[in-house]
């Protein structure tokens, strides 16, 4: 156990000891056992207890010389033999509580039952089968028996055989018997008598005790009797319950054994040694029974578990938590209805948020081994299993995904598998998860919903319902059969004619359910988004790679393909039997048709020829005539719409032609007039994408309902072309809806909008003189032009709702005409509506425009339609494809856009929330598309983690501060001062009520403690690596001057002044954030005494002389050890009115000069004090701190989990030298409006804290020298 080690060596010996002692404890022969085992327990958990928190080990840690109270190897083993003896007496408890040894219920309930002319299933190992199975009968009772389980086989088969039970009630009717003429103690046995608990334990001992006289020529049996003789006489006279109770029989028992401790053999022995013997098992079953019953080690079972529970909430050691939660597995594994204790339950549940991996990962191992066997233990834990698919650690989130396969291939009731499946889409999704997890998630959707299996064997695993009636199991009512189908909610009936009644295959069963499983999904997402990454994932193929993966992803691929013609079929079939069973509850329906239909648009976003065939099912939709809500109208619509769209090209001439002649084109005419903007997209697009079709290449249809759409829209605009400068808000709203919904569809028109040939000398005109006339008519060929000359004419309204619709239809010809926006540039446009002196309204618009912009651009390149377009262009030469996109349009939205990317920094820090939110979202695209300097963007995206009243502008640029930092370590540290400074300046703009603050204060019900604003980007990508650690805490030490860029200093006219506030908002940075070692602090201090070393002793000479050289000549020394006249004088309630400070008020004395080296000295101050309270929080020594060296290999012992520290409040005020609202901006500091008295408190608060400094280093240096440590 010391620090020599020596574990590996005693180990083997202790735990084949220990296995040795387990064995015995059910052997008579040996009782000792159990208190071996029992004193062994004890020892290892106060061991246990005194290497943890609890016990201080983890505080001895801290100590010079950093040993530990316990081996490690020593503590694994320690936790192994405590979680193997609890898992042995776990099992015993089980095997009682399961098949409890009772001498008369068996036998009688056995007679009764057999009576009724039943066969009785009495074998104790708990299985019922009676089937191929060789079972003995009782002669006695009747009772049926596995044979292997009593000992008997064919060949040695006796013709009469007693169970054990009934030799049992036997034996137990003569112990009873004589016990109770012996001492006259009324029983009632055999005749329907009632056996006491404690009558029963008693018969058990004297079994005992018999079975060892039979064995008194075995060596040690004489000692093993007496041995329980004097443990079970020490266990009745310590009965206290029998003592109260007044209660004689406990003292009669002990009297009886006292009676025959010499006497081996009595009557009664004599008479049991006579009667047919137990068999092996009926001996351990007796066992069982004794043991469970009140022996010490038992009894040590719910301490055991106490220790196991309560080391599980280690808040110091990781180490600890591990070791505990392994040993909770053994005994778990024993007894799983432990899991379902409260206590457990709470334990287990909270380190599934541990801050270790390990820990984490051993919980999820814990638990995810039972809740496949267990069903209510998956609905029990499920909410702590979710949050682990987006566990930082890749073990965890593999194994969560493995549990979640085991859970949803053997339990279809789970409560969860909606949500589960949900968030395991998100993360295939995503393009950050780690790659083996993300094949875990395809293998898991591959098996669930896509491979062939045959039905016998799968469907058990795949159905969604309890039952499924296919025909061999229908029923017939009313000339219908009546099948049995699964659904959303539960199992409902389906009334299918005679004549159409069909048998499903293996395959449409299985499509059947997977595609209900995958409208749950979409249902609990509200999107289809992730499902259709999941089925684009399953379907690609990279044609590059040749090994195993790439073959097995091949493979995949094909199976996925050959599958989304039944999954299509299943859904459209879902989706009608959908409408046939609608009921009165339409808000139900309504979720339950959008989540249908969105998923019938993953499918088409994959696999668009499948879907073809349906398009005539689908059209309907359209009418928006189902009875549900507008919004869910407006969704469903939308997403058919999307439907036609993507099908479009996959459809014939003849399938176009007819749907030419049908209500299409009226149907999308009156979507533009009823719904809002997102299904006015899709309807417009839909309508384009057929009019642009092959085959309408004549008498188009579609054109003509699209022309006609766009000459009754610009008509109305022109028709209101007059109310450039009206006020909107003294006309009707209906006019101005009116105007928004006419810009939208033109809008969407131009977006749509294709040309073969264009004419694009309207282009060039409107990049040189960007002209604003009104055109009066329209044509398709003049479409765009004229829209761009309407839209640039109401971007010039006064209103700001009008001119923001205007922008939003202005980018549809953005989109297609990219080059329009050098014209909007050229002019000022964009520069006017991205002005601070604009409308907010029209500032959001356009920073949602341009991410438009980005998003649609970048969709072209990657779908290969600007490489398409390049193609076909014959003026582009072979050395200029070669070099990329060089259609002209591929970076002039990003061109344009950086020129603002000042404005765009600048719009981070506006008061307007919702503006900030979507400047951020613009950066995102920025960054990634690589149009913008990280190294220039990093410090705002720092800055706006001081927004703490909005987390979820704070989540969005931790989360892009996280992508960077995973490309560029280097630059968050290197960018660290400036982010400091940004923050600093967002919270003093946006929130100028608040003081700035870098401390996010928390409440735990308890006590309030701080969070710092930069924790999580620290905790990220910082903290694990030491010499990112290192950088970062140096380059903000460098604001103080301890190296770096200085102390920051506001310059007046040839004055400066330390930026007090700014230090301590860098102070309490340093403060709170969420070191995960001692030496984090460490280093921090180390610097901090250094620089008050040397700097600050360099600064208090310069004050002293700078003091005497003004007339302090004899009140101010050199020596610090005691209080000078102006330390005195700063006790005053006014220190510059005491007769110590009357040179200050003197007209010679130079007070600006005084001013700038007290302030300097208050940051000196400031780190002190800093130094003081990591000191405190960490419990660090001074002689710790002076033995640190930034070398030094950092200890496992001195790391710790960040989350089990709660930060108390940091006092990082400093008063300020100037007074209050003086000098204002831009006008000079002068000697009125220094603060005297704050400046002696400055003087002295920095000379006390560097004579504590001196002191303690004074101190410890003359210990040192003595040789006391």
């Amino acid at each position: 156990k010391g620090e020599d080690g020596g574990a590996s060596e005693f180990r083997p010996i202790l735990s084949s000891l220990v296995d040795d002692f387990l064995i015995m404890q059910l052997l008579p022969e040996h009782p000792a056992a159990e208190m071996v085992l029992a004193t062994i327990c004890r020892g290892l958990g106060n061991d246990i207890y005194k290497a943890s928190s609890y016990g201080g080990g983890d505080s001895k840690r801290n100590q010079n010389s950093g040993s530990s109270t316990a081996e490690a190897t020593y503590l694994s083993t320690a936790f192994e033999i405590i979680g193997r003896i609890s898992g042995s007496i776990a099992e015993l408890l089980a095997n009682q509580r399961d098949s409890p040894l009772s001498i008369s219920r068996h036998v009688e309930e056995n007679v009764q039952l057999k009576q009724q002319g039943q066969k009785v299933h009495s074998c104790f190992c708990g299985r019922q089968s009676l089937i191929n199975t060789l079972m003995v009968s009782c002669d006695n009772c009747k009772g049926f028996y596995h044979s292997e389980c009593v000992g008997q086989t064919k060949k040695n088969l006796q013709e009469e055989w007693v169970c054990d039970d009934c030799k049992l009630k036997e034996m137990a009717t003569d112990v009873t018997r004589e016990f109770s003429s012996l001492h006259s103690i009324r029983s009632r046995g055999k005749n329907g008598g009632i056996m006491t608990s404690k009558m029963e334990i008693h018969v058990f001992r004297q079994l005992v005790l018999t079975y060892l006289s039979n064995e008194s020529d075995t060596p040690g049996v004489r000692f093993a009797r007496e041995f329980l003789l004097a443990q079970w006489v020490k266990m009745l006279d310590g009965d206290e319950t029998a003592k109260e109770s007044n209660d004689a029989s406990s003292t009669v028992l002990a009297q009886h054994f006292l009676d025959i401790w010499s006497s081996e053999v009595n009557a009664l022995t004599s008479k049991l040694r006579s009667a047919s013997p137990l068999s092996g098992d009926g001996y351990r079953r007796l066992m069982i029974a004794l043991s469970t019953s009140k022996s010490d080690l038992v009894q040590s079972f719910p301490r055991q578990m106490g220790l196991l529970i309560q080391f599980m909430g280690d808040k110091r050691l990781v180490s600890i938590r591990k070791l505990a939660v392994k040993a909770l597995s053994q005994v778990v594994d024993a007894d799983s209805s432990l899991m379902s204790h409260p206590s457990l339950k709470n334990a287990v549940s909270e380190r599934f948020a541990d801050e270790a991996k390990s820990v984490r990962e051993a919980v999820v191992g814990l638990v995810g081994s039972f809740v496949v066997s267990c069903p209510e233990l998956a609905n029990t834990y499920h909410t702590s299993f979710l949050p682990r698919l987006m566990d930082e650690g890749v073990s965890v989130k593999k194994r969560t995904v493995k549990i979640f396969r085991d859970i949803l291939m053997t339990n279809p009731s789970y409560n969860g598998r909606a949500a589960a499946c949900a968030l395991m889409l998100q993360r295939a999704a995503d393009p950050k998860e780690d790659d083996s997890v993300r094949d875990s998630i395809h293998e898991l959707f591959m098996e669930l919903w896509l491979e062939n299996s045959d039905i016998s064997s799968s469907f058990k695993k795949f159905a969604t319902m309890d039952e499924v009636k296919t025909l061999s199991d229908e029923t017939k009512v009313d000339g219908c059969v009546v099948v049995v189908t699964p659904n959303l909610e539960s199992p409902a009936i389906a009334a299918t004619p005679l004549h159409a009644r069909r048998v499903e295959s293996s395959i449409q069963i299985r499509c059947r359910v997977a595609t209900e499983q995958m409208i749950e999904i979409v249902l609990a997402a509200n999107s289809k988004n992730m499902l259709t990454a999941l089925l684009r994932d399953l379907l690609s193929v990279f044609s590059g790679d040749k090994d195993r993966k790439a073959s097995e992803r091949k493979k995949r691929s094909q199976t996925t393909s050959n599958h989304v013609s039944h999954l299509v079929d299943a859904l459209v079939d879902h989706l009608l039997t959908l409408e046939e069973r609608r009921d009165g509850n339409a808000s139900n329906f309504g979720k339950k048709l959008v989540a249908t239909v969105r998923t019938l648009g993953a499918m088409a976003e994959v696999s668009s020829l499948e879907v073809v065939r349906y398009v005539d099912t689908l059209l309907p939709y359209l009418k928006a005539d189902n009875n549900i809500s507008m919004a869910e109208e407006s969704e469903v619509v939308r997403e058919v719409c999307d439907i036609l769209r993507l099908v479009s090209s996959d459809m014939a001439r003849g399938e176009v032609m007819h749907l030419a002649r049908g209500s299409l084109t009226d149907d999308i005419e009156k979507i533009t007039y009823k719904f809002g903007s997102s299904t006015l997209s899709s309807a417009v697009a839909a309508l384009c994408e057929f009019g642009d079709h092959e085959a309408m290449k004549s008498d188009n249809p579609f054109r003509s309902k699209a022309m006609k759409l766009a000459t009754t829209f610009h008509c109305y605009l022109s028709k209101n072309s007059s109310t450039l400068n009206v006020d909107f808000s003294k006309i009707k709203k209906s006019i101005k809806s009116n105007i928004q919904r006419a810009l939208s569809v033109l809008g969407y028109l131009c977006k749509s909008h294709k040309l073969e040939n264009e004419d694009t000398e309207w282009l060039n005109q409107a990049i040189e003189d960007n002209s604003s006339c009104m055109p009066r008519e329209i044509t398709w060929d003049t479409m765009v032009e004229v829209c761009y000359h309407v839209f640039t004419f109401y971007l010039k309204n006064s209103d700001a709702e009008i001119k923001s619709s205007a922008l939003k239809a202005m980018t549809g010809i953005f989109i297609s005409r990219p080059r329009v926006l050098l014209g909007m540039q050229k002019a000022g446009i964009i520069e006017s509506i991205m002005s601070p002196d604009s409308d907010p309204k029209l500032q959001l618009q356009a920073l949602y425009c341009w991410r438009e912009i980005l998003l649609a651009e970048e969709k072209r390149v990657e779908s290969g339609a600007a490489n398409k377009k390049m193609e076909s262009d014959r003026n582009i030469t072979n050395s200029k494809k070669i070099s990329g996109d060089q259609d002209g349009d591929a970076t002039l939205a990003g061109g344009v856009l950086t020129q603002h990317h000042k404005r765009l920094y600048a719009m981070t820090r506006d008061s307007n929330d919702q503006i900030r939110l979507a400047c951020v979202d613009l950066l995102s695209n920025l960054l990634r598309q690589g149009l913008l300097n990280p190294f220039q963007t990093i410090p705002h995206l720092f800055g706006l983690q001081g927004d703490i009243e909005k987390p979820e502008i704070q989540a969005l640029a931790l989360k892009l501060l996280i992508n960077e930092g995973e490309k560029r370590p280097d630059m968050l540290r290197q960018r660290i001062c400036s982010g400091v400074k940004n923050a600093f300046i967002f919270q003093q703009k946006v929130y100028p009520a608040k003081e700035a603050t870098a401390g996010i204060p928390k409440y735990d019900g308890e006590s309030t403690y701080y969070e710092s604003i930069f924790g999580s980007i620290f905790k990220a990508s910082i903290c694990n690596v030491k010499k990112q650690k290192q950088g970062f805490f140096t380059n903000l030490l460098g604001l103080f001057k301890v190296g770096g860029e200085g102390i920051p200093m506001n310059k007046r006219k040839g004055k400066t002044i330390v930026d007090l506030q700014l230090l301590s908002f860098t102070a309490e940075v340093l403060a709170y954030l969420p070191y995960n070692s001692s030496y984090d602090p460490l280093f921090i201090i180390y610097h901090i005494q250094s620089a008050a070393a040397l700097e600050g002793a360099q600064h208090l000479d310069k004050m002293t002389s700078f003091l005497q050289q003004e007339g302090f000549t004899d009140d101010i020394n050199d020596d610090i050890s005691q209080e000078d006249y102006l330390e005195i004088a700063a006790k005053a309630a006014r220190p510059c009115r005491t007769k110590e400070s009357a040179v200050l008020n003197s007209r010679k004395f130079d007070l600006l000069q005084f001013q700038e080296l007290c302030e300097i000295a208050s940051s000196f101050s400031l780190l002190l004090r800093l130094k003081c309270y990591l000191q405190k929080v960490y419990n660090l020594s001074e002689t710790r701190c002076l033995e640190y060296t930034p070398d030094g290999q950092e200890r496992n012992f001195d790391k710790f989990s960040s989350t089990i520290l709660k930060m108390p409040h940091f006092d990082s005020k400093n008063v300020g030298v100037f007074k209050h609202n003086a000098n204002e901006k831009g006008s000079p500091r002068n000697t009125r409006d220094v603060d005297k008295n704050a400046a002696i408190r400055q003087y002295a608060e920095f000379r006390k804290w560097m004579r504590i400094e001196q002191t303690t280093g004074a101190r410890l240096a003359d210990s040192d020298g003595e040789g006391d440590t």
